[in-house]
């Protein structure tokens, strides 16, 4: 038999288990990193493109940029696209390759190197599809593949992010560093 208190002690009990699991779900949740999903980028669509590569997360690049004395040149006008290499594909990259960009980072070897990730025109991915070879400003070609799977790089090289804005280009996202001997 029930008392007249039974029910709603009962109810009461229930709306209290039920906050304590919620609020136990989400304090879990705010203490697990997200497993889906990015980031939501930053908006760099009014930044140069030396600034725009920092604030999208390719702050390897953007220093090695900086370090080549080319900051200036590439927070002209343009426009430009860059082929963004991650600071994943950076760490990475070949040991020669890092030790051109640190021991001398202004020679002309490594402002070709970085130059070859950077083309002087905005190009977006609908273009990139119907491109089959650009040429960066190092002055050497750079091959685009389009397969109906990935657009990439002398066909080593996927691009995994596009059109990210700069105000004076567009940025794409590569996972390796490029190589003009890449074709």
């Amino acid at each position: 038999m029930t008392t007249p208190y039974h029910l709603p002690f009962k109810a009461v009990l229930l709306s209290l288990l039920i906050t304590f699991t919620v609020e136990s779900v989400l304090a879990d949740q705010e203490k697990k990193p997200a497993t889906t999903g990015q980031a939501k980028p930053a908006d760099t669509s009014t930044l140069k493109l030396p600034a725009a590569l920092a604030a999208a997360g390719y702050r390897k690049f953007a220093a090695a940029v900086e370090a080549a004395g080319l900051k200036e040149a590439l927070e002209a006008d343009g426009p430009y696209t860059c082929f963004a290499p991650t600071d994943k594909a950076f760490d990475a990259m070949p040991d020669e390759t890092k030790k051109l960009l640190t021991e001398n980072p202004k020679s002309e070897n490594a402002q070709l190197w970085i130059k070859y990730h950077v083309i002087k025109t905005s190009v977006k991915r609908s273009d990139l599809m119907k491109m089959g070879v650009v040429f960066g400003l190092a002055e050497k070609p750079v091959r685009i593949w389009v397969t109906p799977e990935q657009i990439s790089i002398n066909s080593v090289c996927e691009i995994t992010r596009f059109d990210i804005a700069a105000s004076n280009g567009t940025i794409h996202e590569v996972q390796r560093v490029l190589n003009s001997a890449d074709r």
